[in-house]
């Protein structure tokens, strides 16, 4: 089965089903089949899959009778088994797009498409701004691509550079590029710092990822107070920046639980019509030697999501004050 890129994913995942397809029980039991062949493949944990397969193929799915409802149950009975909520099974009626396409670089072209999309959502910076009490506010409702979005973050960093104390404001961030966890957090330190590694099961190695010594514009520094908001919905790579500045006592969490997705996924094809996402990787903390995957991330002040700006001003000012007297 060939591996569809993490760059062009969001190209080739556009699901468009106008009508549901049947699907019958010699039909589910190959795609089960094909299904535990590439888990048992690239899986990050080898181990957790211990009995997968068999209890997979015993499950009652009959009344999944069409494509889309096979797929959801299917998911949800991987998810049960194996604990990994990036893990899950895609459905396009219609064909995914690209599927006869060859395993090769992104074209020129391919690549412009894909830069201008997440140019078109802002890099997925929402708000930048300052609040009353030279407060800097910055809102991403996702990590977009290290490389497009530099400029953007420099510019909205810079900004914000010389404001008192920052609130990143993750709670309706589900992810993105992990190659962007170090571009924000580079301007959140004065000197490298070590966030989580990648652990990878292909060559069993894992990847340390460091903080730039350089970074465009200006940075916050590393001695002002950062307090990041977060929610139930905050998800995978903008958990990976919230974990690392948490155990590296960078920043203070404010809101609710994370949803808990440490792995990041590729997607492989089953059929024409079926792909499943695999986690071949994992964070993992260098100071906890673990990750959230399945738990999420507490904050350290727990408060609904919609009441975690108000609780980061309210620290803020009692921070301020204290150091008035």
């Amino acid at each position: 089965m060939r591996l569809i890129r993490p760059a062009i994913l969001a190209l080739l995942v556009a699901s468009t089903a106008a009508m549901a397809q049947d699907i019958n029980h010699q039909q589910r039991t190959a795609l089960i089949d094909k299904v535990v062949k590439e888990l048992d493949a690239h899986y990050v944990y080898p181990a957790q899959l211990q009995g997968v397969g068999e209890k997979l193929r015993a499950t009652d799915f009959n009344t999944a009778t069409t494509e889309e409802a096979f797929a959801d149950a299917l998911t949800e009975r991987l998810r049960e088994l194996v604990r990994n909520r990036h893990l899950g099974i895609m459905h396009d009626a219609d064909g995914f797009p690209g599927m006869d396409r060859e395993e090769r670089p992104l074209s020129d072209q391919e690549r412009a498409q894909m830069y201008a999309q997440v140019a078109a959502s802002g890099y997925g910076i929402e708000r930048v701004e300052r609040l009353p009490g030279n407060v800097g506010y910055f809102k991403t409702k996702s990590f977009a691509p290290g490389t497009p979005s530099a400029p953007a973050v420099a510019k909205a960093m810079t900004s914000l550079a010389d404001t008192e104390a920052l609130i990143i404001d993750l709670r309706d961030n589900g992810g993105g590029s992990r190659d962007a966890v170090p571009l924000l957090a580079s301007y959140l330190f004065d000197k490298p710092a070590r966030l989580n590694d990648l652990f990878a099961r292909e060559g069993n190695k894992t990847i340390e990822n460091w903080t730039s010594k350089e970074v465009a514009g200006k940075r916050f520094g590393g001695t002002k107070p950062v307090y990041i908001l977060a929610s139930q919905g905050t998800y995978s790579a903008a958990e990976d920046f919230i974990y690392a500045l948490k155990n590296l006592k960078r920043a203070v969490i404010i809101g609710e639980t994370t949803k808990g997705g440490a792995s990041p996924a590729k997607l492989f094809w089953l059929d024409r019509n079926f792909a499943i996402l695999i986690p071949q990787e994992t964070s993992i903390s260098p100071v906890t030697r673990t990750n959230w995957e399945g738990v999420g991330i507490a904050p350290d002040i727990a408060v609904p999501a919609a009441d975690a700006l108000q609780a980061a001003q309210a620290e803020i000012r009692k921070r301020q004050a204290a150091a008035a007297h």
